[in-house]
């Protein structure tokens, strides 16, 4: 007799990633569970774009009475991340300044999953915002003198719930603002926004209709300010 479900197929939402490692917080710890890598990583895709990498990975896989636990693929490949990966922030803590810092640091690629990460503000109110998991991908480090290609590109298939124009005031961008229902682990519903640029919206408004099932692609930004403030010191600014 076959199993009857209700759990929706986890929907593909994944980035694909190629940058330079700005900074590396990860730990190898002990739980209850065994030893594990926890953490994040923050790739720089070009100067002012950062995309946060968070990941947990068990040393050792679950057993079963057909297969016993033994070390996990994924840890053998972050265990190097962790030890022999060379973060930016790495570097100028010893010295280097940020443009040789930038070209003497880890470039990689990697493949993320795309979710969310939910949180009550100080008032109360639920913040969404994206979280890309790699607690289950490999990283590939580029060789040195390997051209590279920075990029965060992402793929989700999703179902439209809402489709509008972005305003500004009263008055129209050009972009469009797209909503999904994007099916996750054991089916678990998350909404996503997107933002359509203006060279794209046409087509999205002509083919992407509410109540459909679509693939929407893109790339992720995360733009960083930096702000530098002076002032007066003693026989010079700082």
């Amino acid at each position: 007799m076959s199993e009857v479900t209700n759990a929706i197929r986890e929907a593909i939402a994944t980035v694909n990633i190629t940058g330079i490692l700005k900074k590396k917080e990860l730990e190898r710890k002990t739980t209850k569970d065994g030893e594990v890598i926890s953490g994040h990583l923050i790739v720089e895709t070009e100067p002012g774009n950062e995309i946060r990498l968070d990941t947990y990975v068990n040393k050792m896989t679950k057993g079963t009475a057909e297969k016993p636990s033994q070390e996990s693929s994924v840890w053998k490949n972050q265990i190097r991340v962790l030890e022999e990966y060379v973060s930016m922030t790495d570097l100028m803590k010893n010295g280097q300044d940020e443009t040789t810092a930038r070209a003497n640091a880890t470039k990689f690629s990697v493949r993320a999953r795309l979710g969310l990460n939910d949180y009550p503000d100080r008032d109360g109110n639920m913040i969404s915002t994206p979280r890309l998991n790699t607690s289950f991908s490999f990283f590939s480090r580029q060789d040195a003198g390997t051209i590279v290609t920075p990029c965060a590109r992402f793929e989700v298939e999703g179902f439209v719930i809402e489709k509008r124009p972005e305003m500004k005031g009263d008055d129209e961008t050009g972009r469009l603002l797209l909503k999904l229902v994007v099916p996750g682990y054991r089916g678990l519903a998350q909404p996503m926004d997107f933002v359509v640029s203006k060279d794209a919206s046409d087509y999205v408004n002509d083919h992407y209709e509410v109540g459909h099932t679509v693939h929407v692609y893109g790339d992720i930004v995360h733009r960083v300010n930096s702000v530098t403030k002076q002032k007066a010191g003693f026989m010079k600014t700082e």
